[in-house]
């Protein structure tokens, strides 16, 4: 198949799965790595399928998949990260993570979700610098707020986990669990 075909294709199935259409997509993500077992895209979001259906063994084994050939793909190490992260495999998911750092140290997701995996093992200063390092690298980013603000909040400094919810509701007015935190620190 011709590559423009095969990006097609993945374009449709992306599609599909962001109308819910999960066997349609998978069957159009299998056609295209069939003809191109290497196609990243195709990939990255034929996990993402695996994951949002809960194929949990099918989304990892594509990622690492994706993962082992193409080194550099930093999204498919970064979702293996949150994968692993979410299964309760956290020393796996600090790996992942470090992993993208140590190829793109400056990599504003993989910091807040090294620093909110810390932040769950109680070992605060690294989570707080790490989500620092996710506001300096990419400034204006809420959900770094936000759990900055989770941070602050228990660690009772009330004063400073208010900015940070704050701050992270001045730059998206609509982020409930920013207003749901500032609004019951407020009525302590």
């Amino acid at each position: 198949m011709q590559p423009a075909y095969l990006a097609a294709k993945v374009n449709l199935a992306n599609l599909l799965q962001t109308r819910g259409e999960f066997a349609q997509a998978r069957h159009l993500y299998e056609e295209v790595l069939a003809a191109q077992p290497d196609r990243k895209e195709a990939l990255l979001n034929l996990a993402n399928l695996y994951l949002r259906t809960g194929e949990y063994a099918r989304a990892e084994g594509t990622y690492r998949r994706a993962s082992t050939l193409h080194p550099q793909y930093l999204e498919a190490k970064l979702n293996l990260g949150a994968l692993w992260q979410s299964t309760g495999r956290l020393d796996q998911a600090r790996g992942a993570y470090e992993e993208v750092l140590a190829i793109e140290p400056e990599h504003p997701q993989a910091h807040l979700n090294l620093g909110v995996l810390l932040f769950h093992r109680n070992d605060i200063e690294p989570a707080i610098e790490h989500l620092q390092l996710a506001i300096r690298t990419q400034p204006g980013y809420p959900e770094a707020h936000v759990n900055l603000g989770v941070i602050y909040e228990s660690a009772a400094d009330i004063e400073q986990a208010q900015r940070e919810y704050s701050q992270a509701l001045a730059l998206k007015p609509d982020y409930e669990k920013a207003r749901a935190s500032l609004a019951s620190l407020e009525r302590r």
